[in-house]
């Protein structure tokens, strides 16, 4: 069995944990994200991200959807 070391082990795969461990792996650091449910998975928390969420994705170069035009509401 082959051991694998982490520098830092985050818990919880949330918006929260998963943009820490993404900064701490472009930092360099070998890190393991660890949640206890399996993936995909569907969050509702995840269903809607306000402006600012949007410009912290923007800001850390992960893509995003286009919002729907309002013609369509």
């Amino acid at each position: 069995m082959r051991e694998t070391r982490f520098d830092v082990v985050v818990i919880g795969s949330g918006p929260g944990g998963s943009v820490a461990a993404l900064v701490l792996a472009r930092g360099g650091a070998r890190v393991a994200l660890v949640d206890k449910a399996s993936f995909p998975r569907d969050k509702a928390c995840g269903d809607l991200v306000g402006p600012r969420g949007l410009r912290l994705l923007a800001d850390l170069g992960l893509p995003t959807l286009e919002a729907p035009s309002r013609d369509i509401w």
